[in-house]
């Protein structure tokens, strides 16, 4: 932490750990390209709906109105409420690496026909990335859900 801030600012610092898909999956190869060349992040939950002029309690019906899975409702909460500007998110690699490091700069965007499959972003100015840093380096536990 010390060389990318002082330790004072990383002491106050927020950080919230994303997965940018599956490290099993193929296609987690090509959201994590897109986000790392566009500087977003993105969630793979609630696709095709637009959430920007949902409230905070109305997302949990929303995803029920299509038939999606009502658990979704906090990670699309979080995702777009939750997050604040200036906070950095780490993107894991399975439970025990971190592959890219970034700053939220941005605020939800939808994006309806976007060129991967996931339709949810978050600006962000990526501080590291292509890394495989131990989380034990970053963090005194593995990264959970």
């Amino acid at each position: 932490p010390s060389i990318l801030m002082k330790e004072e600012d990383f002491d106050k610092a927020v950080f919230y750990k994303i997965s940018l898909g599956d490290v099993a999956e193929e296609y987690s190869k090509e959201i994590y390209e897109y986000c790392m060349e566009n500087n977003v992040i993105s969630i793979g939950f609630g696709q095709g709906i637009n959430f920007t002029d949902i409230k905070e309690e109305d997302i949990e019906n929303t995803l029920k109105e299509y038939n999606q899975k009502s658990s979704a409702s906090y990670p699309i909460s979080y995702f777009k409420n939750g997050l604040k500007i200036g906070t950095y998110v780490i993107v894991s690699y399975g439970k025990s690496y971190a592959k890219a490091i970034g700053k939220v700069i941005g605020e939800y965007q939808f994006e309806k026909d976007s060129e991967i499959e996931w339709n949810h972003f978050r600006k962000v100015e990526w501080i590291l990335k292509d890394i495989e840093i131990p989380v034990s380096q970053i963090y005194k536990n593995q990264f959970t859900q």
